[in-house]
């Protein structure tokens, strides 16, 4: 029986067999908890990452805190858990939230690894006194829930109280407290060279952007600096892939710029390596981020890239300005459009920098970043 048919039975039950089984015996299980599987970054590294551990035979799980939309392939070997946290109330959910990691505990080592700060705080109020192992995870720029003193300790507190704690960036890690970084690991997100096909865009017309359509990715200022492109190079067209709360807006900017016939708010897509290897260039606009697995997959792909130096590094961690891409200001969409119109007048670097872009996928392979999460998860268990 699932541990989704268990709650959806409203029942408790015992695993054959786990009632004997010593600590020692069981095998650590990966549970990641996150408010659902839809279409972004985060989800995205949770489905490559539980695939990989239900790859290697390894007992993962994933539960759907909020609901269970799934936008991402996981394999049968993953655990799905629909909680619907939100059909029970706060006092209710947390109590069935107990009674989860409960049986979860009784069949397997169980290690939280919540990808959300509102899952995060569910699972370190639920695993209170229960030793089970939470490891935090920062997946964004933390300095965005503020840098007062108040609103630092409340941020630091729930990763205060995790046995683990992994980021995507040292800059990321340094917005927290000394004692949260002497227990904290950087792990970059795992790239999956599986979707990616031969970058030959290099005549293309076409300029991609992949994101939600939300302020964070800021494509108001890209379609600003495409506007200043597309008077120099009047062929060119732009693509942005992504949805979110933004589209309206967008495309009213898009009519009001004149550029119906030249922006395209394409949606989402899952013929991501079709879309890069056919574009001339990818471009990241965002205000910040944590670690772009689109940017991520465009370098991998050997494309030419350009992208905002946005807080907290997730860019400068991947791109050498000049040498495998293009940074620029954050907010600036005039030097957006300076380094796209720096790729497309000169073809022979666009397509040096793209070569050297192709390097990141040697240190940022599924394999690789799956095995330091699994030493993180293991260390929550032994020590």
């Amino acid at each position: 029986m699932t541990y989704a048919r268990l709650f959806a039975c409203s029942k408790i039950y015992i695993f054959a067999g786990s009632k004997n089984m010593s600590r020692k015996d069981k095998k650590t299980k990966a549970v990641f908890v996150i408010p659902d599987m839809g279409s972004g970054g985060a989800e995205r590294v949770v489905s490559i990452l539980a695939n990989e551990f239900a790859k290697r035979d390894l007992p993962v799980g994933i539960v759907y805190l909020l609901d269970g939309r799934t936008d991402y392939p996981l394999s049968d070997g993953v655990e799905k858990i629909e909680f619907n946290a939100a059909g029970r109330g706060k006092i209710g959910a947390l109590r069935e939230f107990r009674r989860l990691i409960k049986e979860m505990k009784r069949d397997h080592g169980p290690v939280l690894i919540p990808f959300h700060d509102t899952c995060l705080k569910y699972c370190a109020v639920a695993t209170r006194f229960s030793h089970v192992p939470v490891v935090a995870c920062e997946r964004n720029n933390p300095y965005i829930k503020g840098t007062s003193r108040v609103a630092r300790l409340k941020s630091n507190l729930p990763y205060m109280n995790a046995k683990r704690c992994v980021f995507q960036t040292g800059g990321a890690r340094d917005y927290y407290y000394r004692s949260v970084r002497k227990k904290s690991t950087v792990i970059s997100n795992p790239l999956d060279t599986a979707i990616l096909k031969e970058w030959r865009g290099n005549e293309s017309r076409t300029i991609v952007s992949v994101g939600r359509l939300e302020p964070q990715k800021n494509h108001a200022m890209l379609i600003d600096a495409f506007a200043e492109v597309s008077e120099k190079y009047p062929e060119m067209k732009l693509e942005i892939y992504g949805e979110g709360s933004l589209r309206t807006a967008l495309e009213e900017k898009i009519r009001a710029l004149g550029l119906e016939k030249k922006v395209s708010l394409c949606g989402l897509t899952d013929r991501i390596g079709d879309v890069l290897a056919s574009s001339r260039m990818f471009v990241l606009s965002s205000d910040y981020e944590g670690m772009s697995n689109a940017l991520m997959e465009a370098m991998a792909a050997g494309v030419p890239v350009v992208s905002t130096d946005h807080p907290t590094g997730g860019a400068r961690a991947l791109i050498e300005d000049g040498e495998n891409g293009l940074l620029t200001p954050v907010g600036d969409p005039k030097a957006l459009a300076g380094a796209m119109i720096k790729l497309l007048s000169d073809p022979v670097d666009a397509a040096r920098m793209a070569k050297n872009a192709e390097k990141v996928a040697d240190s940022l392979s599924v394999s690789a970043t799956a095995d330091k999460w699994q030493e993180v998860i293991e260390a929550c268990r032994t020590h």
